[in-house]
């Protein structure tokens, strides 16, 4: 997950910092490097988008596929996953768990306005990747059409891509 993104600074290094871990950020996306990483580092926690984390598991080099026993020492470390920025396929989904095999798997696609820790669901033993968390009472989360004034619109089902979802927590802050 690149820095420029919130979760990233606020959801994956600062939580690292506090809690006495180690962050390891690569420079580029260079998935041989990025696997060799995981596995000298002992990487425990990988929070990625869907199509890095098909890339980790299937270069596109079919020569390149790496063996099961292979994936094994890259991910055996691995306890934790996270994915971000776009949905994740079912194909996908049961290939991160049976390939990495991490204790807890998270959804925390479309999250971003919320900040998904204390929502998240572990999808471990679920087989739907398009959960991604408890109901939150506190915050009033609605879909919206895209530049409508109308605050009571509500957007038809399958009309999702011409929306975007709105988020109004109970206690606003204000810098001073």
């Amino acid at each position: 997950m690149p820095l420029y993104h919130t979760i990233a600074v606020h959801g994956n290094l600062l939580p690292a910092f506090v809690t006495g871990g180690t962050y390891v950020l690569l420079p580029h996306s260079e998935l041989d490097v990025a696997r060799q990483v995981i596995a000298e580092e002992n990487v425990t926690y990988l929070h990625e988008a869907p199509p890095i984390y098909k890339k980790l598991l299937d270069p596109d080099d079919e020569s390149e596929r790496p063996s099961e026993t292979e994936d094994r020492e890259v991910f055996e470390s691995v306890e934790t996953i996270a994915t971000a920025a776009s949905p994740m396929s079912e194909e996908l989904f049961a290939d991160i768990k049976q390939r990495i095999d991490p204790d807890y798997i998270y959804n925390t696609y479309g999250m971003t306005e919320i900040f998904p820790p204390y929502t998240m669901l572990n999808l471990r033993n679920r087989d739907d990747p398009t959960v991604f968390g408890y109901a939150e009472a506190s915050n009033d989360m609605r879909i919206v059409e895209i530049g409508s004034r109308d605050p009571t619109a509500e957007v038809e089902p399958g009309r999702e891509e011409k929306s975007s979802s709105t988020v109004t927590p109970p206690v606003r802050s204000k810098a001073t």
